[in-house]
């Protein structure tokens, strides 16, 4: 479990920025916003089927 919380952590580091910073600038849309969501409703669903040994849906999220 370690592992996949590390992996999160170093993805939610480059993602975050980029969206916020898109934010505060004015060049996201509600694409954006849908796609920000999407990233972390999938990343919380891989580290959930990761953590709970569920496999065959561990690759869908």
């Amino acid at each position: 479990m370690t592992r996949t919380a590390q992996k999160h952590v170093e993805e939610i580091t480059l993602f975050a920025p980029l969206v916020l910073a898109a934010s505060v600038i004015g060049i996201s849309n509600v694409w954006t916003h849908y796609a920000a969501i999407a990233f972390f409703i999938t990343r919380f669903l891989h580290f959930l089927f990761y953590t709970t040994g569920i496999t065959p849906f561990r690759s869908f999220a």
